[in-house]
């Protein structure tokens, strides 16, 4: 088979219309999964102890076998912002992943 005719993955979306993720993308994504999983992150999230334990344990806890950089947690951290503004006060939806369906505690 000729190179020119090798399939590229970044290059096309699959049968959900969406380009493939990097393995980091997928690390950062679960690590910020975990945290607006916990009960009311989105108070919490503005605590700074609450916020230093809540790095601590992202840097200390491997994700996919590798441990996740301190610039890295602290993107998401600083993310969790915008996910707040998402997220429905009167149902208490908020998205879950870009692209995704979003979640509810209800």
């Amino acid at each position: 088979m000729d190179e020119d005719n090798l399939p590229v993955p970044w290059a096309r979306t699959d049968a959900y219309n969406e380009t493939p993720m990097t393995l980091q993308d997928l690390k950062l994504q679960a690590i910020s999964y975990a945290l607006r999983s916990k009960p009311l992150w989105w108070e919490k999230y503005k605590d700074n102890e609450i916020r230093a334990k809540w790095k601590a344990e992202a840097l200390a806890t491997p994700v996919e076998g590798d441990k996740l950089l301190e610039s890295e947690v602290e993107y998401v951290l600083q993310e969790l912002a915008g996910y707040e503004k998402m997220r429905d006060e009167a149902t208490g939806i908020q998205a879950s992943l870009p692209k995704k369906p979003s979640i509810s505690s209800c």
